[in-house]
Order: C-alpha cells, then structure tokens, then sequence
C-alpha cells in the first residue's frame, strides 16, 4: 500500500533529506539490468537537503534499512547560492513490498 510504503520511505530517509518527487514501477528492470521479482518495485527519487554529505547518509540508509536495497545514485547538484532548499539528490533503488520486521514499522 502507498501508506505502508510512505511510512517505510520516512522511517529510512535522514531527517533533514526531503522528499520532492517519487516514481515507482513494478515493472521496471531493476538497477543492475536484472528483472525485478514480484514483490519488489524500482523507485526514482528526487530528494533535497542542506547538508552536503546528505547524499552518502541517504545511501547508507537505504542500504541500512529492510525495504530498501541496492540504491545507486542519479544525480546530486548544488543549489544556487541564496536557495532555503540546498542540494537536489536523485537516487533510484529496490523497494521490497514483502512485509520487513515488524518491531520497525511504526517507530522513529
């Protein structure tokens, strides 16, 4: 569900990393060239963040997380100078849509 999804994609992201926009396949190859199994979906997301390590923190985190796997970075480009909303990251990665461990979900 997107609610279950959402809710993992928050519990994941660093705190300071916002989401701009989100795209989401099931039948997309994933990142690697491979077929996607059945319960895993190929996600592209735009994110934006201030801190200009926010780009390895987002990878760690995804590769951290039970949901996520294999994230590979799209693009990670400085704002301009006077901008509030600082870097635009793109990050394309695995969702697995199988149920992760329980004890997470739910809590920050």
């Amino acid at each position: 569900s997107w609610t279950r999804f959402l809710t993992r994609l928050e519990l994941t992201l660093p705190a300071d990393v916002r989401v701009v926009s989100i795209g989401l396949e099931r039948d997309k190859a994933d990142v690697t060239g491979l077929k996607l199994r059945s319960d895993r979906f190929a996600v592209v997301l735009d994110l934006v963040a201030r801190d200009p390590d926010a780009l390895p923190r987002t990878i760690r985190a995804l590769y951290a997380s039970p949901w996520f796997d294999r994230p590979v970075p799209t693009k990670e480009q400085s704002g301009e100078k006077a901008a509030p909303e600082g870097k635009r990251l793109g990050v394309t990665v695995e969702y697995k849509d199988a149920q992760g461990p329980a004890r997470q979900e739910g809590k920050k």
